[in-house]
């Protein structure tokens, strides 16, 4: 990412930024979207099923004191703090349109959309369109 705010400078171009913060991002996965695109990213079959395995059947329980509840099914979300979460969550976002002139940076959950143009006011269209949506 600096280096394309680098090059830019030393091209006299200006770089607009928009820097995107999904809350509860993991919990927000939708699994079957998830498999299918990594289906579609023809994903080998052997890791498209331990992922299929990873992802189904997840339950939860809570515990308040000394009592449970019953098990509730996990039905959207990856498990956050595991070492997959972060290459699930990029999968799943990877296919965020863009323009030729933008850039997709993506770390973890952090998503990052860089645009650079000589004009100040096309650099600045990609937080602009953001806005509108």
């Amino acid at each position: 990412m600096t280096e394309i705010i680098r090059q830019g400078w030393s091209e006299r171009k200006h770089t607009g930024a928009v820097f995107l913060d999904v809350a509860k991002s993991f919990d927000k996965v939708w699994t079957t979207g998830l498999i299918y695109k990594l289906i579609q990213l023809n994903v080998p079959d052997a890791l498209t099923k331990l992922l299929i395995s990873y992802l189904s059947g997840r339950k939860f329980k809570v515990r308040v004191g000394r009592s449970f509840s019953s098990y509730k099914n996990i039905k959207a979300g990856i498990a956050q703090g595991s070492i997959l979460a972060p290459l699930c969550y990029n999968i799943f976002i990877n296919d965020i349109p863009r323009t030729n002139r933008t850039q997709l940076y993506l770390f973890a959950d952090d998503t990052a959309i860089l645009s650079t143009a000589k004009n100040l006011l096309l650099s600045s269209m990609t937080s602009k369109a953001l806005e509108l949506t």
